[in-house]
């Protein structure tokens, strides 16, 4: 019994020791600073998937999508930008904004730099006022695939290849944009771990 002893000790020793080897490491520390790039390629990832949720939503005009089952296309516009960001260390900062606002927040790119995230703006015909926006969930050297709050058909998806496209939107497009860094922020514990280390 007494030989025992010690035996049974290292055997103990060593299920304590291989636990300790197997913990799982500890998370990456939160960023401290914004990564616009970071941002841009999330949105990128994540809006297709995320734009779906709203498909068949009808039109309703001020209607905020995550709150009942209707949008219009600016609220639809922030609802996929910020809910792109869930779960990641940023969030878009305004909850929502109306299109002389977005148009503020955002910059004008090139069909080249165009991505999905980014944002489809048309106007009157007459280019004087803007009046309907989507974001873009795909583009190849074809076409550009967006999803917009439709006052006619609700939330859907549209490629610039659609005969309704061609003969509406078409000649009321304005410009693809992206949104201005001012617009994301650090999530608060993010902002807690970069004032107080």
């Amino acid at each position: 019994m007494i030989r025992l002893l010690p035996l049974l000790m290292i055997l103990l020793l060593g299920q304590l020791l291989s636990g300790c080897a197997t913990a799982p490491p500890p998370p990456p520390p939160a960023p401290q600073t914004l990564n616009y790039q970071e941002i841009i390629r999330t949105l990128e990832k994540r809006t297709p998937e995320v734009a779906k949720n709203y498909f068949g939503f009808p039109y309703k005009l001020a209607a905020n999508p995550d709150r009942v089952r209707a949008a219009d296309c600016t609220h639809l516009v922030c609802a996929v930008t910020r809910n792109s960001l869930e779960n990641t260390p940023y969030r878009f900062a305004p909850y929502y904004m109306a299109s002389g606002a977005m148009m503020d927040s955002t910059y004008a790119i090139s069909r080249d730099e165009l991505r999905a995230g980014d944002i489809i703006i048309f106007a009157d015909e007459k280019k004087k006022q803007i009046e309907h926006a989507g974001i873009v969930v795909a583009k190849n050297k074809e076409q550009i695939r967006f999803v917009h709050a439709s006052s006619s058909k609700g939330v859907m998806e549209t490629s610039t290849l659609d005969i309704g496209y061609r003969s509406y939107w078409q000649r009321r497009f304005d410009s693809y944009r992206r949104w201005k860094p001012q617009v994301f922020a650090l999530r608060a514990s993010n902002l807690l771990a970069a004032n107080y280390p």
